[in-house]
């Protein structure tokens, strides 16, 4: 059987882990999956120099497990199993993040569920840790919103709508395939948005400004017309997005958002709008992409009000590899 990693901070209080328990609480019931509390003592994240004494670290790392084990203890989540802690003396945070990805591959853990460390909107953000987790993990990731609560009662939590934001440049069907086995799991039924270019064109290919992926550069301005085949045309292949999520046994609408200059913030409205359980968005930005284009998953994981289930795709993180060769060479 599979696992689920819940990244934990046993320095933190207990009423800021309450919203990702509920969360992990749901999905061990629903999916009757083990849930696994992990915390990385992370090199970076603590000042510690290469140097630092291993009686040191000995000891930094038997009070990180003690509180981590009272953390848990505190939050009541049924059906959890023994929490660990990484420690080593890790020289970076991408050495640590590197270290949970291979402990997760060993231990087939197929989601890692975080929390944003704060929720307001001015001074969002996810945490260095997590931030390099999100560019570096092939395992979906699934970046919940803290909101504080004086209980610690937990009250389990399962998504029934999930808003899935599409780039139709690419393939999009590997992530699409993986949302609809996830929604037949939990029950759960899907929306598929795309956000197409407003008329008239802003210039630029629908992939440079709606989704990050290839630059594309430059282009003449569309016609009407153009536009307006092209606005048919994503509308069919949406459709038959829907019909393929439908012969799965998952039900399932669409939506084109063609008003919004930013796909995020039409997602974003549309989530809202929803009122989705979760977003679901394909985690297409490594490190030159990200530089060139600005990253749509990480504004989600910061902004939005719900869940943000961030999936890297294989294929995105070899065209990542072969990109980054090819400016290194250049």
């Amino acid at each position: 059987m599979r696992k689920l990693f819940w990244l934990l901070d046993p320095f933190e209080k207990p009423s800021d882990a309450v919203e990702t328990g509920a969360w992990v609480a749901g999905l061990s019931e629903k999916l009757k999956i083990p849930i696994q509390p992990v915390h990385v003592l992370s090199g970076g994240a603590l000042a510690f120099s290469p140097e630092i004494h291993a009686a040191w670290l000995m000891q930094v790392a038997l009070q990180a497990e003690t509180r981590l084990r009272k953390l848990v203890d505190r939050l009541k989540v049924p059906h959890l199993l023994p929490p660990v802690v990484l420690s080593e003396i890790y020289r970076s945070r991408s050495e640590a993040v590197a270290a949970l990805l291979e402990f997760a591959r060993e231990s087939d853990v197929e989601l890692f569920v975080l929390q944003r460390l704060s929720g307001a909107k001015k001074n969002a953000k996810i945490g260095g840790f997590a931030e390099t987790l999100l560019l570096k993990s092939e395992i979906p990731v699934l970046v919940v919103p803290r909101h504080r609560r004086s209980e610690l009662t937990i009250k389990p939590r399962v998504p029934s709508k999930l808003v899935v934001g599409l780039d139709l440049e690419g393939d999009p069907l590997p992530m699409l395939d993986l949302v609809f086995q996830w929604a037949k799991r939990l029950g759960a039924r899907v929306h598929l948005f795309h956000s197409a270019l407003p008329y008239p064109s802003m210039g630029y290919r629908a992939t440079a400004d709606i989704f990050p992926g290839d630059w594309s550069g430059p282009v003449a301005p569309m016609t009407l017309s153009s536009w307006q085949a092209d606005l048919q045309a994503r509308r069919k292949r949406m459709e038959s997005f829907r019909v393929r999520a439908q012969k799965k046994g998952v039900p399932c609408t669409i939506e084109i958002d063609s008003a919004s200059t930013r796909a995020v913030d039409g997602l974003l409205r549309c989530a809202r709008a929803r009122r989705a359980d979760w977003i679901a968005v394909a985690g297409k930005s490594g490190k030159w992409s990200a530089l060139i284009l600005g990253s749509v998953s990480r504004t989600l994981a910061r902004e939005a009000p719900c869940p943000v289930w961030i999936v890297r795709l294989e294929s995105e993180r070899e065209s990542e590899k072969r990109s980054a060769r090819k400016l290194r060479a250049a």
